[in-house]
């Protein structure tokens, strides 16, 4: 500090005017008093830059963990859809094939062989001789689940995964229109003689 000391007793020896005052030369308190400020505020950013990037670190594995968890929420959601087209559509197929052996569900079974047949031979114009929406819905579940090998036909699906090997799609198309073509007969001819027999006869 001796050199600080020296340079304001040069600058109070010059000469000036009354309305300038000497300057005094920090004290060594005042010196060290500053230095520790400093580096204390040095040290406060450091701190406050520090405290910022954890924030930051903090919400970055928050925004990353709610991404996971919704994309989890969403494939349980896909999992959940797809067991219920497979329950619900097996379900459809088997009452097209024998609704029409009970009485009571016959008009219901001609109902549905009916809106069966338009799809197939009328959505069918655009989208496909055979198209069923319940397949096309389906489908687009399983495409969200990832998978993308899936045939045309929701029959051959099914027999692939029971076999367990690629059956013809030839075949199983002739097997479907043949079974629904049976099943139509059956549900149109039992619904014409329930018609035809007398009222007192057709609720049993």
């Amino acid at each position: 500090m001796a050199g600080s000391n020296t340079h304001y007793a040069l600058y109070n020896n010059r000469p000036h005017t009354r309305l300038h005052k000497p300057i005094a030369a920090p004290s060594q308190d005042r010196l060290r008093t500053g230095g520790l400020l400093l580096r204390g505020g040095f040290d406060t950013l450091g701190a406050n830059a520090n405290l910022t990037a954890d924030y930051a670190s903090f919400w970055t594995k928050v925004r990353t963990r709610c991404v996971i968890l919704v994309k989890e929420g969403q494939m349980f959601g896909y999992r959940l859809l797809d067991i219920g087209f497979f329950v619900f559509h097996s379900s459809l197929i088997l009452f097209i094939l024998f609704g029409w052996t009970w009485r009571k569900t016959r008009r219901w079974n001609l109902l549905v062989v009916t809106l069966t047949a338009a799809s197939w031979f009328g959505l069918g114009i655009w989208y496909g001789f055979g198209y069923c929406p319940c397949t096309d819905w389906h489908w687009r579940v399983r495409l969200a689940l990832g998978d993308t090998d899936l045939p045309f036909s929701y029959i051959k699906f099914l027999i692939d995964r029971v076999l367990g090997s690629d059956v013809s799609a030839y075949w199983v198309d002739v097997v479907t229109v043949s079974g629904f073509a049976a099943a139509a007969v059956a549900s149109i001819a039992t619904n014409v003689l329930d018609y035809r027999r007398p009222r007192d006869e057709r609720s049993l």
